[in-house]
């Protein structure tokens, strides 16, 4: 159904689809062909594996919230903690989204991707610029470290609109 509306009213920059929980395979096609992102939360099935065991339809549960298939059919993606429903902890989601069994885990710098685009296009990745707020984390140790590990514990120090925040 949404996909349909979304066809129907021709998308435009900025759309997407968001909790992309339930995207069956064939209809990945058509969510390319609309160029929509899709926000998901990878952590959810690992969060609430008996959640949805016991509440998510039979025929459903094989897709719940893509990563891997959308990522490699060219489909803007992009996640969210979904706090307070989830986690809070975007390390965390990273960490499930890199862990999956399911078929649709994604490597370390696919998943910290999914969190570095701009709030009206969170598949676009951000890039910093003289005299710009930045929103910014500091890592106290290199990258490849801080992927290895995937914990808020590599953080030295967060900015937002270029404002400290605590760590």
């Amino acid at each position: 159904m949404t996909l349909l509306a979304l066809d129907e009213a021709d998308p435009v920059a900025g759309d997407r689809i968001e909790h992309g929980s339930v995207i069956p395979a064939e209809t990945i096609p058509w969510i390319r062909r609309l160029g929509v992102t899709v926000v998901t939360q990878p952590h959810f099935p690992v969060e609430r594996i008996r959640e949805y065991a016991a509440d998510v339809h039979a025929d459903d549960r094989a897709h719940p919230y893509r990563c891997r298939t959308l990522a490699e059919a060219g489909v803007p993606l992009a996640a969210g903690t979904d706090a307070p429903y989830g986690t809070h902890d975007a390390w965390a989601v990273m960490r499930a989204a890199i862990t999956r069994d399911d078929g649709e885990s994604i490597g370390p710098q696919a998943a910290l991707r999914l969190f570095l685009g701009r709030a009206r296009y969170p598949a676009r990745i951000r890039k910093l610029r003289v005299g710009a707020a930045a929103d910014l984390c500091l890592l106290h140790v290199p990258l490849r470290e801080a992927l290895d590990a995937l914990s808020a514990d590599v953080v030295r120090a967060a900015y937002i609109g270029g404002r400290e925040i605590a760590p």
